[in-house]
């Protein structure tokens, strides 16, 4: 006698359309929009001003979980050693007109006066979309402060010349 076999299938139905993971777009700092003008600048011993940038980030339009962004001020020594860590700008806000972007400055001093012991001084922002390591472990072995967690970063620098 013969029998008939039988089988049970389950059919696990797929999505045809699987979003994955955000893409991660690089916060890119806008060259026109900043100011000084990046590259050399000249500036007075006595002279007060600011460094102001405008970044763009994609992410930051994002509804479901948007980027925020996290701007470093850094100067690089003569003596080619480390980024030295100068201050962590707090206050980046939207631009009204796009909210891609974010603008913010870093506090009006006599820069001169404070690196005039040197004739030229590089100073470099980097702006990143993930936080920067925290700077309460500078004292520890491999302290780098241009580092983010992670994170896409944008660089830019100024060659601050005093008169």
């Amino acid at each position: 006698m013969f029998g008939a076999a039988t089988s049970s299938a389950c059919i696990i139905p797929v999505p045809l359309d699987r979003e994955g993971a955000p893409v991660n777009h690089t916060p890119q700092i806008l060259v026109d929009q900043s100011s000084p003008t990046f590259g050399r600048i000249r500036r007075g011993v006595s002279d007060v001003f600011d460094f102001q940038i405008t970044v763009e980030d994609e992410d930051l339009a994002r509804l479901e979980e948007p980027d925020t962004l996290h701007a470093r001020f850094l100067r690089s020594p003569a003596t080619g050693d480390k980024l030295v860590f100068l201050a962590d700008m707090t206050n980046l806000a939207p631009v009204s007109d796009n909210p891609a972007r974010v603008a913010g400055s870093f506090a009006a001093l006599q820069y001169c006066g404070i690196f005039s012991n040197a004739p030229s001084t590089d100073l470099i922002v980097i702006v990143s979309d993930r936080p920067f390591i925290d700077i309460t472990h500078a004292t520890e072995p491999g302290f780098d402060p241009a580092l983010s967690s992670g994170g896409a970063t944008d660089r830019r620098q100024w060659i601050l010349e005093c008169q």
